[in-house]
């Protein structure tokens, strides 16, 4: 039997690959633990500068597997989990780029918007459906006003709404719409792979995703600036500019 999740590295760049296509890539316990340990292990290792997220067979991800989560075998404790493997999206101080085909439906896209970049095809269609199956859609609440605002939201959370590629495109949720999602973010992955040698890129990835967190922005932004000015990079960056 194939592992649920799998991961391959190429120069640097880590394609993490969602590998349950017989259900689009639902997210049962098996898939979540090896998904939350993938994204572990591309955080630690020094030869992975950059993550590309994808999805095996017919689409991306159709978010929690309903079938698990009918016969109990999904707990609370679960939905901690789940929500702390996608938060490593966020934490990891390395860009992380999601290739979107077909569904892309609750944790799915929970996920997507977790990441740094959004690549899609144009068959692909956005939801978060929790509510039909009288859930919460995570802290995708949370972190869809922050591309859309809390109106689209709204709708999309509470009334169901599905966009397509184009609109999510139009909407700035996606930084590109191609035929080969996966090849353009993988394109995308080599560009930017070197802000993982960038201490401040990672500082801003964590403040952004603490915006409307309800955390201090002052004293975190203090904080992490005193660690930017102590960097190697801000030295080297400095003595260019001097030097100049």
């Amino acid at each position: 039997m194939s592992e649920p999740v799998d991961v391959t590295v190429d120069h640097h760049v880590a394609k993490v690959r969602l590998n349950r296509p017989e259900v689009l890539n639902a997210v049962d316990g098996a898939a979540l633990a090896e998904f939350g340990l993938a994204l572990r292990d591309c955080a630690d290792s020094p030869d992975v500068h950059a993550v590309v997220i994808h999805g095996a067979g017919r689409s991306f991800c159709s978010g929690i597997d309903l079938t698990a989560l009918a016969t109990g075998r999904i707990p609370l404790g679960w939905f901690d989990e789940w929500e702390r493997a996608v938060a490593l999206c966020e934490e990891m101080p390395k860009p992380v780029i999601c290739a979107i085909h077909g569904h892309c439906l609750g944790g799915g896209f929970q996920i997507a918007l977790a990441c740094d970049a959004r690549v899609a095809s144009p068959d692909a269609v956005f939801e978060l459906p929790a509510i039909r199956e009288g859930l919460i859609p995570g802290f995708g609440v949370h972190r869809l006003p922050r591309y859309v605002g809390v109106a689209l939201t709204r709708r999309m959370v509470l009334f169901g709404d599905r966009w397509t590629a184009a609109r999510a495109a139009e909407l700035g949720v996606l930084e590109k719409v191609s035929l080969d999602p996966l090849a353009a973010a993988v394109e995308m992955a080599h560009e930017l792979a070197p802000l993982s040698q960038v201490h401040s890129f990672a500082v801003c990835k964590r403040l952004l995703s603490l915006a409307g967190a309800g955390a201090d922005p002052l004293q975190e932004y203090l904080a992490r600036q005193a660690e930017c000015l102590g960097s190697e990079h801000h030295r080297a960056s400095a003595e260019a500019w001097l030097s100049r």
